[in-house]
């Protein structure tokens, strides 16, 4: 009886040598035992195929996994995708790993049960494996975030201004009111751009250098895990050593170490007049 898997995700993917040879033995297993259609030809050892392609649009086909694990993934040429699927003759799976705005994944098989048995759990528990910690970080906007943050302290400096000192559109003098309107709307098109400009600019950055949504983890890949992973702690330790001093300023304001010392320095002279009386 014939049948047919497909599932897909999308998530951040960081794909090591591990994954990328697992994937390729659940192939050649799912794949083993399954009727070869060319008769005519012998049928190969290896019956699957992988297809990569690199940041400068090239793409390299028909290579095996040592092929893949040893290609040098370098920063000029990085590995934006990459496809694995069953060689001409068998029957058809696929299992496809792809970088760019919304990286995912996706794995397809049209065969017998039970070569979709063979292949459907182990390679859905390879893909939760190429799902980084990260994943949930490289997903957020950050530009909107930054751009909506300054933005908004914008306009609260703005409103502060107005109400404090009485000259922006609170003035009850319509041609000042015009007149500071027109200022606004000049400085709000000025601001709009820097921002746009700058919260570009800090997304590649963070993209980039800390949370990456596509990484294979191959050649120079591991190089650059490598820096990432030293840029997150050095990040995290700034924010821990920020954070820790605010933190402690609240707990003290909750819980006045002064006003207890005080207390038990005066409940200590107390006992110690009560022992000399």
């Amino acid at each position: 009886m014939k049948d047919g898997y497909h599932n897909t995700g999308e998530h951040s993917l960081a794909i090591g040598e591990a994954q990328i040879r697992a994937i390729s033995t659940v192939l050649n297993d799912a794949l083993s035992g399954e009727q070869y259609s060319h008769s005519y030809e012998s049928q190969p050892d290896v019956r699957y195929a992988w297809v990569v392609k690199f940041s400068d649009n090239t793409i390299e086909s028909d290579l095996d996994t040592e092929d893949v694990v040893s290609l040098p993934n370098s920063d000029k040429r990085q590995i934006i995708s990459l496809d694995a699927s069953s060689k001409r003759g068998f029957p058809k799976i696929e299992v496809k790993l792809r970088g760019g705005g919304a990286p995912h994944w996706s794995a397809s098989a049209s065969g017998s049960d039970a070569m979709i048995a063979r292949f459907k759990g182990p390679i859905e528990e390879i893909m939760a494996d190429t799902k980084p910690w990260w994943s949930v970080f490289a997903r957020i906007d950050f530009a909107l975030y930054v751009f909506g943050s300054v933005l908004l302290a914008a306009i609260m400096r703005v409103v502060y201004i107005g109400v404090y000192r009485g000259d922006s559109l609170f003035d009850p003098d319509p041609a000042q009111a015009q007149a500071t309107m027109t200022a606004l709307k000049s400085f709000g098109l000025s601001l709009f751009m820097a921002c746009l400009i700058a919260s570009a600019v800090v997304d590649s950055i963070f993209r980039k250098h800390l949370f990456p949504k596509f990484s294979v983890l191959v050649g120079s890949g591991l190089k650059r895990a490598k820096h990432q992973r030293t840029r997150r702690r050095v990040v995290g330790g700034l924010l821990l050593a920020l954070g820790l001093p605010a933190l402690t300023t609240w707990a003290i304001s909750k819980n006045p170490i002064g006003v207890k010392g005080a207390v038990s320095e005066a409940s200590l002279e107390e006992s110690v007049v009560r022992l000399r009386s």
